[in-house]
């Protein structure tokens, strides 16, 4: 529908880098079931410096210099296609290699697959590379190997689907909250509740999946988070949407956000390694 009513259709996007955002809009585009139906343009981090325009299909050559004089916005070349994923399937021992390629990674950044630290990047180029579904090494990183135990699932040893799986690099956040005043609101209105956690409400659990945090909690008046990496993300974002959490961890943080928050009435539990009870 909105292609059908728009004279032109534009991607505002502000990425870590401008490659990693030109990259992004060359994936939005191949998405689309009619590519070419519309005029489509990336605005690529307007007010940086490196800030851009960027075709994403060939109708969008007719009104680019257009738009890049009105915006006062330099015009970019689209991105030659380059398929990051290779994958190999070997005829003497029967296994099929995947390789993924990731750009725009920043030398000491996290790597993450499926919303879990699994290593971290020393160079710029990184090759993750699985075989059957078992992600065995990183070129260009270093693997950390109770990442690779929480993305297969520990013992259940779940293979995952590296061509598919969601990957990125750095930090979950790199800035501070921007809604202060929304969560003194929140706040103040949570405080004046004097049933809330004394009385009946939801509660959800969030085990090493982070990424799920704003569909697993809706509605959630506390939320239990497995994990340290798990904690310190679902945490921050519960902060701003007023919810506590009992986080349980066990000492193995990766530092993935800037000075996480919690909300007030959270308690944060450490398990002790190879504690007796």
């Amino acid at each position: 529908m909105f292609f059908e009513t728009a004279d032109l259709v534009c991607l505002l996007n502000k990425g870590k880098t401008f490659e990693t955002g030109r990259i992004f809009g060359s994936k939005v585009a191949s998405r689309l079931k009619e590519p070419e139906k519309k005029p489509l343009i990336q605005i690529e981090s307007p007010g940086c410096s490196f800030g851009k325009l960027i075709p994403l299909n060939k109708r969008a050559d007719s009104c680019i210099e257009k738009l890049s004089k009105t915006l006062e916005i330099p015009a970019e070349k689209p991105l030659p296609f380059h398929d990051a994923i290779s994958i190999q399937n070997c005829s003497n021992t029967g296994k099929s290699r995947t390789i993924r390629e990731i750009a725009g990674v920043l030398p000491g950044e996290n790597i993450f697959v499926n919303g879990i630290v699994i290593g971290k990047a020393l160079s710029s180029k990184i090759r993750i590379i699985s075989e059957n579904g078992f992600i065995t090494s990183i070129e260009g990183g270093e693997i950390k190997e109770h990442g690779l135990e929480k993305l297969h699932n520990y013992e259940k040893r779940n293979p995952v689907d590296l061509a598919g799986a969601w990957i990125k690099s750095g930090d979950i956040r790199r800035s501070s909250s921007l809604f202060p005043d929304a969560l003194k609101q929140n706040a103040s209105s949570r405080k004046s509740d004097s049933t809330f956690l004394a009385g009946a409400g939801k509660v959800v659990l969030i085990d090493h999946t982070a990424e799920n945090t704003f569909e697993l909690a809706a509605g959630a008046k506390l939320a239990v988070t497995v994990g340290d990496d798990t904690t310190a993300i679902a945490g921050d974002i519960l902060y701003r949407l007023g919810i506590p959490i009992i986080g349980i961890t066990d000492g193995d943080c990766d530092n993935v956000t800037c000075e996480p928050k919690t909300f007030p009435g959270s308690v944060i539990l450490r398990l002790v390694p190879e504690a007796t009870i």
